[in-house]
């Protein structure tokens, strides 16, 4: 049996809250919020800080969370 993967997506705003960050793959037809899986011992607030200095080379402050699903 394999283990589930648990992904965390940071909902990312300019200061107006006019802008949203979103991704989307070439092959996908939907647009997520940027985020990824959630390594052993981290933090979905953690994670979000890793994947976007990895995939965005950007630095954010993690707030409150706002869903699980």
């Amino acid at each position: 049996m394999t283990k589930p993967l648990l992904r965390a997506e940071g909902i990312i705003y300019d200061k107006d809250f006019r802008r949203f960050l979103v991704q989307c793959d070439r092959e996908e037809s939907f647009y997520r919020f940027p985020g990824g899986a959630v390594k052993f011992g981290e933090t979905a607030g953690e994670a979000i800080s890793r994947e976007l200095i990895e995939e965005f080379d950007l630095s954010i402050i993690v707030e409150t969370l706002a869903v699980v699903s």
